[in-house]
This record gives structure tokens, C-alpha cells and sequence, in this order.
């Protein structure tokens, strides 16, 4: 029992020494110095947070890339389901609307097998926000063209507690050459995805 206090007193007895000897060494520390450490342990706490915050959800165009690609080119209603809702507001429908959402989903994603062949679906797209529909910071609306098969899609993704969900989407005839001479910036804000 004496060994473990004397054993205490020894490791109590040398963490007060580095303490003491980290405060002399921040003392001995010049003024220029203490701010330039100061300021990376800031900066590297910032990219931390940055990166976690990141990692955390999708981007707007993200979520509407994910939602076409479930949907439209592989017909994943799971998949596509999550990134209608939240988890929680799933949990809050009742069955009736979890039985109509899927019902819904899964008409869209059966019109989406029928209307076009694998190999079309699975073609490259244009992507682009949509000109006709006013973009927020909570809200954006994408316009996709698929030339394959002269299709278009248009997705809805509302902010919701830090996450991109879709709000609504659509898919229909091509309008591509109409809307280009329409919205004359649209071709040149449109970039080209393999999804």
C-alpha cells in the first residue's frame, strides 16, 4: 500500500515538473511566435471541423446526380427513397403515405425502365441548375438532358438540417434546343457527367 502512494507521489510529483516546464518554455516564447502558434492550432482546428462538416452530407448537385442515377438509370427504389427523406420523417409517415410514396416511386422508376433501353440509360448526361426556376441557398431545382434517348429530367432538392433531399422530380420529352435558345448562358453552365 506504501509502494502505490509513494508510486502516486512520484507521477503527481513529474506532472507538476512538465507542467512547469511547458509554462517556461510559452514564457520563453516570443510575442511573434505565440501568435503564429495560436494561429495554426486555429487553422488546423478549422480544417478539422471543415472536414467533418464535409464528410457529413452531399452537395446540392450531388443529391440530384445520386436521385437520377437511382431512378432513372438503375431503377433502385431504396436508394432513392433515402434521398427523398430523412429517416425520421419515414418513421413519422404513416403507412398509407410510405405505401403512396413508394407507390409513386416506383411508377416513375417503371416508366423510366420501359421508356428507354439499359444501354441508353446508361449513357452520358448534361447537368445544370435550372433557369427557370429561381435557385436559394435552401433550395435548387437541376435540369438533366440525356441526348441518348432526347430525355429530360428535372430534380428539386430542398436544405434540410445540413442534408440535400429531393423534392420533387420529373422526367419528360427533350426541350434541350428550346431552352438553349431560350436561356442563352444555360449550354455554357452545363457540364457533362457519367453518372
Amino acid at each position: 500500500m506504501e509502494e502505490k502512494n509513494d508510486r502516486l507521489k512520484q507521477l503527481r510529483f513529474k506532472a507538476r515538473v512538465r507542467k512547469a516546464q511547458i509554462a517556461d518554455l510559452w514564457k520563453m516564447l516570443s510575442k511573434r511566435a505565440k501568435i503564429i502558434l495560436c494561429s495554426l492550432a486555429g487553422v488546423f482546428l478549422l480544417a478539422v471541423l471543415l472536414l467533418i462538416v464535409s464528410f457529413g452530407s452531399n452537395s446540392a448537385e450531388e443529391t440530384a446526380i445520386d436521385f437520377y442515377q437511382a431512378v432513372y438509370v438503375e431503377g433502385d427504389s431504396e436508394a432513392a427513397k433515402e434521398l427523398l427523406y430523412t429517416v425520421k420523417e419515414l418513421d413519422e409517415m404513416s403507412k398509407t403515405e410510405r405505401y403512396e410514396l413508394m407507390d409513386s416511386l416506383n411508377a416513375e422508376i417503371k416508366e423510366a425502365m420501359k421508356q428507354s433501353p439499359k444501354e441508353k440509360r446508361d449513357s452520358s448526361v448534361l447537368i445544370g441548375e435550372d433557369p427557370s426556376e429561381g435557385q436559394t441557398d435552401a433550395q435548387r431545382t437541376y435540369y438533366i438532358h440525356r441526348s441518348a434517348d432526347d430525355r429530360d429530367f428535372y430534380i428539386r432538392v430542398n436544405h434540410y438540417d445540413g442534408d440535400w433531399k429531393v423534392e420533387k422530380y420529373k422526367q419528360e420529352d427533350s426541350e434541350y434546343e428550346e431552352l438553349i435558345e431560350e436561356y442563352e448562358d444555360l449550354k455554357e453552365n452545363m457540364k457533362e457527367i457519367h453518372p
